[in-house]
């Protein structure tokens, strides 16, 4: 929908504890343009908070890869980089163990 504002920081307008400037998109083109200029369409986004908070997402997603189990499809990928056997009857357990043994 349009007319669009976008907004970059800083700028002389105070909200949410950030200065911004404001610009206004009368259609896709403008906005368009506008987005390539380094605007953005929400002040969070401006101000940076938007960024922090994907960081944030992705240091979580991180630190859960090093704490939660393998997926039997990962298992199966280390075991076959590995040359470890397996079949689809071994156990995820025990296929961990021999990818372990097999890495020490």
């Amino acid at each position: 929908m349009y007319p669009k504002h976008l907004y970059k920081t800083p700028g002389p307008f105070r909200q949410k504890g950030v200065s911004y400037q404001v610009a206004g998109a009368a259609d896709a083109e403008e906005e368009s343009a506008l987005l390539a200029l380094g605007w953005f369409l929400s002040i969070d986004e401006a101000s940076g908070k938007v960024q922090a908070i994907v960081d944030a997402a992705e240091a979580l997603e991180d630190a859960l890869d090093h704490v939660s189990p393998a997926t039997r499809e990962e298992l199966e990928q280390k075991a076959k980089e590995l040359g470890v056997p397996f079949n689809r009857k071994t156990r995820d357990s025990i296929l961990a163990q021999r990818i372990a043994g097999a890495l020490d």
